[in-house]
């Protein structure tokens, strides 16, 4: 027999894939592929807001109250 190699563009069509598969009881198998995702954002924002939830982990930042948000400082 021949080897077919599917490649679904997302999770739906891999359990649809499948859930057919099952059903013409056809032996296959799975393995993850490593598919690198462009993401829709700028490259330098993300980095940002990477740097500033470390900074909150690290307690690197300052708390205002919410009626002070108005006050100059």
């Amino acid at each position: 027999m021949e080897t077919i190699i599917v490649y679904p563009k997302n999770q739906d069509q891999l359990v649809a894939f499948i859930a057919v598969a099952k059903a013409m009881k056809v032996e296959f198998e799975t393995s993850k592929k490593s598919i690198t995702i462009e993401s829709p954002y700028n490259a330098q924002f993300v980095a940002k807001i990477k740097k500033g939830d470390e900074e909150i982990k690290n307690g690197e930042f300052v708390k205002i109250a919410v009626e002070d948000l108005w006050k100059k400082p």
